[in-house]
């Protein structure tokens, strides 16, 4: 019936459906959490009134909702592959169904099933996106659709520049990189930062200075990388190549004389592999205008008589760069000359007229060589030959060959002129000897050697210009002969005639001798001398004999000349005097400070002067008997001398000594100021105060003075002590004294202050 009521029971609640129910089963959301199908088993039981119908079964069979695995979002690099894209799900059974947003990656716009690995294409210049949506189906049902995305990264490569090569100094050019995906980062590195490039930068690299310091080719390897997000990194390299600038060596200014080789000029630079071309600007140096590489050796010219200079240009090339220029100069001087020399003649023994070594080139300086110093001439020199006394010893014409070197200023030299100076021999005269004549007597003189004579002075002679004239003597004379042989050269000898002469001779004066004493005789004017009588002489046949007479005598002494012409007689008298004796007496001793008289005694002859000595402390040290003042031991001396000039001499020794009474102190004394024994003074004779004490009956010193002379009130005690009077009491002295012969004692004593 229809209005049964129908109960119905589900097995499983896990479909979304209740239990149990009555009734119809309202529409339900029907649930699958597993990852399988659900069957619910669902019993439906009618119940009219109490009775119960037949229970019909059915199934309600909820199958799982598809799901997939989210996938991965893939970011593909220009050029590579995406990876497989594989569908998954919990669920066996699923099947995959997808849809593509962009095929300009290269994908399809739809398939089924899992999406194989492809290379995706990009040719735009930023990032391009695919989003692909999945969906999961089993059974028929549709599950949840899962999105996710292909990024294609654009082309980022870029240009690879080429190798570069520049001069040092140069400005490079732009190097851009021309990449064509915005967002690429560009990066540089560069293993050679001396080349005036940074040693890494990013983007492309603007224009730089090219430097090269080195003296070789520098060389710079650029690597550049290109990157976009996390794409592999693209990189390319390239070079630069930085040719250094070339540095020539400036050459050296080169200075030569004529005939002088010039060493190979070589060109150095700092750069291997240089070329270098040089011109020159005057080739009458001996060098060509121009050439290619060094300059080989040459020799230097220069014709004329001024320096002449050439200019040489090297110019150098290295690497295609900046050509460099270095200038430097020869200059070739002239060579020496001299003014035209004669031949010198001369005759032995005459000074030469100067040799004037001049030339046109102002400031040459000339040196000279002789092959024959034997004429007189050194055998070398410089400057102008000087006045020279010309030698020839021998009897044939001598000569020297003379080489004269010339050298300029700029110390150019050369073998200028060659002459030669003859010295002719001198006639050797041959005279007869030197005479001795008389006066009045006639002598004949001689002369050979020579073909002509001349003698001089003429005076006496017979004759001035023959060989053997006639003299007669009248006073001595040297007479010159001059000789002249044919080469007119003249030689001079000479022949001394000494003409004796009467002559007065002159002797010692008369004189007196001490008895027993000697006196030389001196006579002169002749040449031998003969004295007597010969008693008392030491020899009576010489000038001056030492005589020694034994009474009073005269000596007469005749004088000869050399050659016995002529004789002179002259005589001399001594007289004897008698000599003086002297005595002074015994020697004395005596007590310093003491005064004696000395008494001398003379006999045999008149005393005429005294003499003591020393005389310190004398009366007179000229008379016979002087008082003396004893100081200390000495010896005294008297000489006397009597009217002969005879003299005697005598001594005595004084032998001193000191006495403690020569020291007197008063053992009294009244200082009330009445000058009346008012001072304690040391007295005394012969002495000297070392000090002087004076103590009180305690010991204590009240007074004291020291070095001083005694009898001197300055240094006596005026009996205060301190400015202030001492009691009347016995005070005790003591004076140290020294006696004038050195002997020191103490004097000691009492003495009283009385009122």
């Amino acid at each position: 019936p229809s209005n049964a009521v129908i109960n119905w029971t589900n097995t499983q609640t896990s479909i979304g459906l209740l239990a149990n129910g009555t009734g119809n089963i309202a529409a339900f959301q029907a649930t699958n959490t597993t990852g399988s199908s659900i069957t619910a088993n669902i019993s439906a039981t009618p119940n009219f009134q109490g009775c119960v119908g037949n229970t019909e079964n059915f199934t309600i069979q909820v199958n799982p909702t598809p799901t997939v695995d989210q996938p991965a979002n893939q970011h593909v690099c220009y050029g590579a592959s995406t990876s497989l894209i594989e569908f998954n799900s919990i669920i066996p059974g699923t099947t995959f169904n997808w849809i593509n947003n962009n095929s300009n990656i290269g994908m399809p716009m739809s398939g089924s099933g899992n999406i194989s690995s492809f290379t995706p294409t990009n040719n735009n210049a930023f990032s391009d996106t695919a989003f692909i949506s999945v969906m999961p189906v089993l059974n028929g049902c549709n599950g949840v659709p899962k999105s996710f995305y292909i990024a294609v990264s654009p082309n980022f490569n870029f240009t690879a520049p080429s190798n570069q090569t520049y001069c040092t100094g140069q400005i490079t050019s732009l190097i851009n990189f021309n990449s064509t995906a915005n967002g690429t980062s560009i990066n540089w590195v560069n293993n050679n930062s001396s080349i005036g490039l940074a040693s890494s930068g990013t983007g492309n690299i603007p224009p730089f200075v090219a430097t090269n310091s080195s003296n070789v080719i520098a060389n710079a390897n650029i690597i550049v990388t290109s990157t976009y997000l996390n794409c592999p990194i693209i990189t390319h390299s390239f070079n630069i190549q930085v040719n250094p600038s070339l540095t020539i060596q400036q050459p050296a200014n080169i200075e030569v004389c004529p005939g002088q080789t010039i060493n190979q000029i070589q060109f150095l630079g700092n750069v291997s592999g240089a070329s270098y071309t040089w011109s020159n600007t005057n080739t009458n140096i001996g060098l060509a205008a121009n050439g290619v590489g060094n300059i080989a050796s040459f020799t230097a010219l220069n014709n004329s008589s001024v320096s002449i200079n050439a200019q040489i240009t090297v110019i150098g090339v290295s690497n295609g760069c900046t050509p460099v220029q270095r200038i430097f100069s020869i200059n070739v001087n002239p060579s020496p000359v001299i003014n035209n020399i004669l031949d010198v003649v001369v005759c032995h023994g005459k000074i030469t007229d100067t040799i004037f070594l001049v030339g046109p080139n102002v400031g040459t300086q000339y040196t000279w060589t002789n092959s024959n110093p034997r004429i007189g001439l050194a055998p070398r020199g410089s400057g102008h030959i000087m006045p020279f006394l010309a030698t020839n010893n021998t009897s044939e014409m001598q000569s020297g060959l003379i080489e004269i070197i010339g050298e300029t200023p700029a110390h150019c030299t050369a073998l200028v002129k060659v002459f030669k100076i003859f010295v002719n021999p001198i006639p050797s005269l041959s005279t007869n000897n030197d005479l001795n004549i008389c006066r009045g007597s006639n002598a004949s003189l001689s002369v050979s050697g020579a073909s002509s004579y001349s003698w001089t002075p003429v005076n006496g002679l017979s004759c001035s210009n023959c060989s053997n004239p006639t003299v007669t003597g009248s006073a001595t004379t040297t007479y010159f002969v001059e000789g002249t042989n044919a080469n007119g050269c003249k030689s001079v000898d000479s022949i001394k005639v000494n003409v004796n002469q009467p002559f007065d001779m002159i002797v010692s004066p008369n004189d007196t001798v001490c008895a027993g004493k000697s006196i030389q005789l001196n006579a002169n004017r002749a040449t031998r001398y003969q004295w007597s009588p010969v008693t008392g002489l030491s020899n009576p046949n010489i000038a001056n004999p030492i005589a020694t007479p034994s009474m009073s005598t005269i000596y007469t002494v005749v004088g000869y000349d050399a050659m016995g012409c002529f004789t002179d007689t002259a005589s001399v008298y001594l007289m004897i005097g008698q000599n003086p004796t002297v005595s002074v007496g015994p020697d004395i001793s005596a007590q310093t400070g003491s005064v004696i008289n000395l008494n001398s005694t003379v006999q045999s002859g008149t005393s005429v002067s005294y003499n003591w000595s020393p005389s310190n402390q004398l009366s007179c040290n000229n008379c016979p008997n002087p008082s003396l003042t004893i100081t200390g031991n000495q010896m005294l001396t008297l000489t006397v001398q009597n009217k002969y000039g005879c003299t005697a001499v005598d001594s005595l020794y004084i032998v001193t000594f000191c006495k403690n009474a020569q020291v007197f102190v008063a053992n009294a004394f009244t200082p009330d100021g009445d000058n009346i024994n008012d001072m304690l003074i040391v007295r005394g004779t012969g002495i000297s105060v070392k000090s002087f004490r004076v103590f009180n009956r305690w010991g204590n010193v009240v007074f004291e003075k020291q070095h001083f002379q005694p009898n001197d009130p300055k240094y006596g005690w005026n009996g205060k002590v301190n400015g202030v009077p001492a009691t009347p009491d016995v005070y005790v002295y003591i004076a140290e004294v020294t006696c004038d012969n050195g002997t020191v004692y103490f004097h000691k004593g009492n003495t009283t202050i009385l009122k």
